[in-house]
């Protein structure tokens, strides 16, 4: 890997500050990758000799460092290198790099109370905008991240029809992206009752090219399971959530797991549609088994819904 090799060559150089800006990259690349990184602990004290013009290469350090500790749903540790990585910038004098918005945003998943979530988000939409413009893709990126954290369901699917909407015209070419947000726009749409809309934007995140697209997958369930009310199509519907959920809702990686979440709501519909009262709480209580799992700012609206659904 060209980072490996980036991050051999400035240690045999003596370049620390090379060296703690290969290892946070080469660390924020294997954790997408699910692989382990060895050597956190010595960089983290190479990077404390690197003095202030290594404050960059330390605040990338301890975001990418944050962001493992995130998808470990270790929420304390996370906060901790997010604080050091906030400390890092704040001490910077003059302009500080745009690619460091992300420590501003992940501190938003680690907020503890929904409200300062909500403002964190906000405030990292307005600091993007102002610096890179309403439609640039960073913009866009914190958007969604507000929109997701807005917890009145008629703002927040305005914020995220807007968001998909700009996608959409300004950035066509990023199709994964405009899949993801409609598939989000989706489930707000259906949590407020307006099946019509929810199925439609479903239709759009369909779209998405990616390998994995799990979501995409779901979105295809979603759509078939409103067409599919009788008979064999609904039980090929069934037959395919059913085998999505066991190969996906006790996986290691926790975005799977948050996409299994929706796979078991999505049963659970397709059931309760169907006059399966039964078989549709055993959805239910399992997509609430599979949130249970995963850190709570990621699922509370799920869970909400998850809960008010078996208590009816």
């Amino acid at each position: 890997m060209a980072l490996g090799k980036a991050l051999e060559g400035a240690v045999e150089a003596g370049d620390d500050r090379g060296a703690v800006e290969a290892f946070a990259r080469l660390l924020w690349v294997a954790s997408r990758r699910d692989r382990p990184v060895d050597g956190a602990s010595i960089i983290e004290l190479v990077a404390r000799r690197t003095g202030p013009a290594g404050a960059f290469g330390r605040a990338l350090l301890y975001n990418n460092l944050a962001t493992r500790q995130l998808a470990r749903a270790d929420r304390a540790g996370a906060r901790r290198y997010l604080e050091a990585a906030q400390a890092e910038i704040s001490a910077q004098r003059g302009p500080v790099d745009l690619e460091l918005v992300s420590v501003a945003q992940n501190l938003v998943l680690v907020a503890e109370r929904a409200p300062e979530r909500e403002r964190l988000a906000s405030a990292v939409v307005e600091a993007t905008a102002r610096a890179l413009g309403e439609h640039h893709v960073k913009t866009l990126v914190a958007r969604v991240l507000e929109a997701n954290e807005t917890a009145e369901l008629g703002l927040a699917r305005q914020r995220f029809a807007a968001t998909c909407d700009s996608y959409q015209r300004h950035h066509p070419h990023l199709a994964t992206a405009v899949a993801n947000c409609f598939y989000r726009l989706a489930w707000l749409a259906d949590e407020a009752g307006d099946l019509a809309a929810a199925t439609e934007a479903m239709r759009r995140a369909i779209s998405d090219p990616s390998p994995e697209r799990l979501q995409a997958k779901v979105a295809e369930l979603y759509v078939a399971a409103r067409s599919a009310t009788a008979g064999a199509a609904a039980l090929q519907v069934q037959q395919a959530l059913q085998g999505f959920l066991d190969e996906h809702a006790d996986d290691k990686e926790f975005w799977k797991r948050l996409v299994a979440v929706d796979a078991a709501i999505t049963f659970a519909q397709a059931l309760t549609a169907l006059g399966d009262a039964r078989g549709a709480q055993r959805q239910w209580q399992r997509a609430l088994t599979i949130a249970a799992s995963l850190d709570p700012p990621l699922v509370q609206r799920r869970l909400a819904r998850i809960r008010g659904a078996l208590a009816d």
